[in-house]
């Protein structure tokens, strides 16, 4: 069974049972959930979870705004017997945004790749899941996302005449502001906040590499010190790669063959290891990919 997908700006809901050691479905006290996010933070915390028709069945609906961390998210439920503290079993989904950010190598892209017949269906599921996991491993190999996306920088500028953004190539600069301090995040301060405008501030920028040239109003090379740039931007690739493309499809097909070979019936990547152990990235298709490993992100 594939792991479910919630797509951003919908209400979904979650079901936890509790269930005793004898194997009973059983009623708690104070039913709790937690969400944590792809980085491991609480996107819920301690949320009271509603009775259902089903003894020791309890209901959460978790609403998922748009801009909201796409990834795999993990939920659990806690309660209280009389006796005893009891845990639910963990719920996993992941979250997606259908509009902002598809899946770029689709479902029938791959079966012409693999020269599927058009009425041999028998194989989708597997495919489907494949194809995420090959997207997935292709994006943390080059160390970048595909498509285009929004992204927000602030950079320390110190006795240098160019600075280097973290994703390229740069669709749009959506806004730049120099400024000269910051006042960091504390227990007192919770907004991070920015302060005091450089008034002259001049630059060119390499799209392609996402390099910006900082220079004087003439448009010559110019050094800055002691200086913030706040940053926001649109970063990507408007079409994908024809070679990460054919990588991704290469890879799909060989996790296919993995699932036949060694007799899963489900197949999700979680860490590169498995890419790495099974030489996934070696020979032609990491040919391919090596021009767009992104070797400035941290």
């Amino acid at each position: 069974m594939s792991i479910r997908q919630f797509n951003v700006g919908l209400t979904h809901s979650l079901d936890f049972s509790f269930w005793n050691i004898s194997g009973v479905r059983t009623a708690v006290d104070n039913p709790l959930v937690d969400i944590l996010t792809p980085q491991k933070t609480k996107y819920v915390n301690a949320a009271s979870l509603t009775t259902t028709g089903v003894v020791g069945k309890y209901g959460y609906s978790v609403f998922l705004p748009p801009g909201l961390t796409l990834g795999h998210y993990f939920a659990r439920a806690v309660g209280l017997t009389t006796n005893d503290t009891l845990y639910s079993e963990s719920q996993v989904f992941e979250v997606i945004d259908y509009q902002g950010e598809p899946l770029w190598v689709g479902l029938e892209e791959l079966r012409q790749f693999m020269s599927k017949e058009d009425d041999d269906r028998s194989d989708d599921q597997n495919l489907r899941q494949v194809l995420q996991c090959a997207i997935e491993l292709v994006e943390g190999y080059t160390r970048r996302h595909y498509g285009i996306y929004q992204t927000d920088e602030t950079i320390q500028v110190n006795h240098t005449d160019r600075v280097k953004l973290k994703k390229f190539p740069v669709n749009t600069i959506l806004g730049i502001t120099p400024t000269l301090s910051m006042t960091p995040l504390s227990y007192t301060n919770l907004v991070e906040t920015i302060s005091g405008s450089q008034p002259s501030f001049f630059y060119r920028l390499d799209s392609e590499n996402g390099i910006i040239y900082l220079t004087d109003s003439a448009g010559f090379d110019d050094t800055y010190d002691g200086m913030l740039l706040a940053v926001s931007y649109l970063a990507g690739f408007a079409t994908v790669p024809e070679p990460v493309r054919t990588a991704v499809l290469k890879i799909a097909v060989a996790l296919f063959n993995m699932i036949c070979t060694e007799g899963l019936s489900y197949v999700k990547i979680g860490s590169m290891s498995f890419a790495t152990e099974r030489k996934l990235f070696d020979g032609v298709v990491g040919d391919m990919l090596a021009p767009f490993v992104n070797n400035a992100q941290v």
